[in-house]
């Protein structure tokens, strides 16, 4: 099965960078409230004058023939002016691990040529090569000059980012200018982004991720207000929820489905009488979450993104608003920017309907990975999805990686996990398996949790070569810092 492309999505005229996106918004309601962080708020107009500052006090600093800056930060708040500002100057962003150590990060830097680096780290900062975003930011108050971002083009490179690929090892993502803007173009062309107007979105996954980043510019291109977790908040971003300061403010979240699962068990505790919208990223939609949240909000509209780090914002959205009569599984139609293949095991497109892995093209892809050179006209995603016949709507199955391999059956833990999640009791799961059979670890959200009870609700929705063996109680499932589980 093959999707086309369509050229037809372009950026609006005076889209040539993405700092014209704040810009914009800056021109046209410098007042409006931009941004709700630990320390106030900050309106748009406030927001586009530190980033010019700090683009100016960058370009002083940095090569002009290399126009690149690392970061390593905690505050959101931070992350948000830094990429402002470097998009204000044409400077590229690369992203690294917010770590303590040193060498490493000196050995991260040296792989993608960062000389500089903007970090709130107290062990970082006394390095040669680093610099503390205070620090930047008094400098940038008290300086003069004029930003120089007359080269920037749809082709300067705007951030860099670290994803572990198809393949597991850890790779650079490079993504330009252009590739953003088409990406929320294509998404705003097809009513993609018509949720996102004028919200007041709380932005839950880090900045410093692909995902979090492209939701932070999506929303701000729909003039949208953008509220943060508080650094070191109780429970995290769950936490914050529980907060009165957040009662009336919100009207939208964005977060990844561990994220919702972990909202649906608090759900009645939180009080957000102005909740229009919930996003959901990083995953496939958590449907008993969504069971449990419209019992307390019945009318709120959902939206569920596919994509992936190579792709800036996304491959397919779907909404789905009252009376919610569509397919919760679907994914949605794939923006016209792509070009997506399902293929076999062999490497030949399959018929609408059959399940394949997902392969695709398009001036969008961030890829080859930064420093390769592409080895197919097609990239690989290691997703396992469909095209439904009638609605050519993509589904995702699960991830090629993570699929078992059990008594001559291939299974998707994923599935068998979203079971698991929705017995009561159930906190959080994770399943693997040998060639012999399925191992489910259970994190119980108190002792009620039995498992004969268990292993008999499963009996009623799995086949038996799917039920697990063995149950493992634990009091956590290691997840990745965007809230994925971590596999074996």
């Amino acid at each position: 099965m093959s999707l086309p492309v369509s050229n037809n999505y372009s950026p609006n005229d005076n889209e040539v960078d993405l700092y014209t996106i704040l810009a914009n918004q800056a021109r046209s309601q410098p007042d409006k409230v931009y941004l709700y962080g630990a320390d106030g708020s900050m309106t748009y107009q406030q927001m586009e004058d530190i980033a010019f500052s700090l683009g100016r006090t960058l370009q002083g600093r940095l090569d002009p023939q290399r126009l690149v800056v690392g970061a390593s930060l905690d505050s959101g708040t931070a992350v948000i002016q830094l990429v402002w500002g470097c998009l204000s100057a044409g400077i590229c962003l690369a992203f690294l691990p917010f770590t303590p150590d040193p060498e490493e990060i000196s050995a991260l830097m040296a792989q993608i040529g960062v000389d500089l680096l903007v970090t709130d780290l107290p062990e970082l900062q006394e390095e040669p090569w680093a610099v503390p975003f205070a620090t930047l930011m008094q400098q940038s108050s008290a300086s003069n000059g004029v930003v120089d971002n007359t080269a920037v083009s749809s082709e300067t490179p705007a951030f860099i980012f670290q994803t572990s690929g198809t393949t597991g090892a850890a790779k650079w993502i490079q993504v330009t200018h252009g590739q953003y803007l088409r990406a929320i173009a294509g998404m705003r062309n097809m009513g993609c982004l018509a949720h996102a107007a004028n919200q007041t979105v709380y932005l839950t996954s880090p900045l410093s991720h692909s995902y979090g980043l492209s939701r932070l510019l999506e929303y701000s291109s729909m003039a949208a207000a953008v509220v943060l977790p508080a650094t070191g908040a109780a429970m995290g971003p769950l936490g914050d929820l529980l907060q009165a300061r957040f009662t009336s403010l919100l009207t939208a979240i964005e977060g990844v489905p561990h994220f919702y699962a972990q909202m649906a068990r608090f759900i009645k505790r939180i009080n957000l009488p102005n909740l229009q919208h919930i996003g959901f990223g990083g995953g496939a939609l958590d449907l008993e979450a969504v069971r449990q949240i419209r019992q307390v909000y019945p009318a709120l509209s959902y939206s569920v993104r596919y994509g992936l780090t190579e792709t800036p914002s996304v491959v397919s959205h779907k909404l789905f608003a009252p009376p919610y009569a569509d397919d919760w599984q679907s994914s949605g139609k794939v923006l016209p920017i792509y070009t997506l293949r399902i293929v076999d095991e062999a490497g030949d497109c399959v018929p609408a309907g059959a399940v394949g892995e997902i392969y695709l093209q398009g001036e969008s892809l961030a890829w080859p990975y930064y420093g390769e050179t592409a080895v197919s006209d097609f990239f690989p995603t290691g997703d396992i999805g469909y095209i439904d016949a009638n609605t050519q709507e993509l589904h995702i199955v699960g991830r090629k990686s993570a699929f078992l391999k059990v008594r001559g059956y291939r299974l998707s833990p994923e599935h068998i996990e979203a079971i698991i999640g929705a017995y009561a009791g159930v906190a959080d799961c994770r399943v693997s398996g040998t060639e012999t059979g399925i191992l489910a670890e259970v994190v119980p959200v108190d002792g009620t949790v039995v498992e004969p009870a268990l292993l008999a609700h499963l009996a009623d929705k799995l086949p038996s070569y799917a039920i697990p063996e063995t149950i493992t109680f634990v009091s956590a499932i290691p997840r990745t810092h965007s809230g994925k589980i971590k596999r074996h």
